[in-house]
């Protein structure tokens, strides 16, 4: 939850989500994707909503990395899993409108 955007590449994310996969006994979620369609909007309100010296501040050394549905969708159907997609609806969290939620079970 909220943690796979700060993987430092595809690579590594790749890595880990297979062996969720691998290790899963019916389903995996990963919850709080960055959607890769809507990075510039992202950004923007995010740096919207600090002055640049508390942007700065709090991402510092903070790379965010985001993802097209289709990244999940490979992976789904590389470990026989079926791949459903959803908008993220955290309670209070600004950036709800620029996440989705992964949900691959087993087929």
């Amino acid at each position: 939850n909220h943690v796979i955007h700060y993987f430092s590449s595809l690579y590594d994310a790749k890595t880990v989500v297979s062996k969720m996969l691998r290790k899963a006994v019916k389903s995996v979620c990963v919850s709080g994707v960055p959607d890769a369609n809507l990075r510039i909007e992202s950004e923007r309100e995010r740096r919207g909503i600090l002055s640049p010296v508390e942007y700065e501040a709090k991402y510092a050394g903070l790379e965010i990395l985001y993802y097209d549905r289709e990244f999940f969708v490979e992976l789904a159907k590389a470990h026989s899993f079926n791949v459903r997609f959803f908008h993220h609806g955290m309670p209070g969290f600004a950036q709800n409108k620029f996440r989705f939620d992964c949900l691959m079970t087993k087929c």
